[in-house]
């Protein structure tokens, strides 16, 4: 239904008021990405900086730290963004960000490399920008269709 009446939960999640139209926002550093689904989705992008040792100790636990060291040190040097991005989209998707805390998901092995299962939520993550790990969390299957527009692009597509 138009128009759409942005909202938000008790919790912070955005949502359109009366519309069956999902979404999800993320930004860091330079970029912003934006996740739309028919059913709940969560996405979480975040620029490689220097990991803070503390936050990391706090963020992941002890099994996610030593499944970490066991990747390739080229791998080490991201893991930590790759699966932090993880984690906020299954919070950004379930609306649970304030309940949960993020060492609350555990790691498993996927096949040489690290993932995380929450109840029947699928979950990837992507390197597709240069130094940017993007985790999306969803309730369906995730598409492989991922834009990468600039906002030349999007000021264009609009004012057409």
């Amino acid at each position: 239904q138009f128009p759409l009446v942005y909202k938000r939960e008790n919790n912070g999640k955005p949502y359109f008021e009366n519309n069956e139209i999902y979404f999800s926002l993320s930004h860091s550093g330079r970029y912003v990405a934006c996740a739309v689904s028919h059913l709940p989705i969560g996405i979480d992008l975040q620029t490689h900086n220097t990991a803070n040792k503390q936050a990391i100790e706090k963020v992941f636990t002890k099994n996610q730290l030593d499944m970490i060291k066991l990747l390739p040190p080229a791998k080490q040097k991201t893991a930590h963004f790759d699966f932090w991005t993880l984690k906020e989209s299954i919070y950004k998707c379930t609306g649970e960000g304030s309940i949960r805390t993020p060492i609350d998901f555990e790691f498993h092995n996927a096949g040489g490399r690290l993932g995380i299962t929450y109840k029947d939520y699928y979950l990837n993550y992507y390197n597709i920008l240069p130094n940017c790990s993007l985790g999306v969390c969803s309730a369906a299957p995730l598409s492989p269709y991922i834009f990468n527009l600039s906002v030349e692009k999007i000021k264009n597509t609009l004012l057409k």
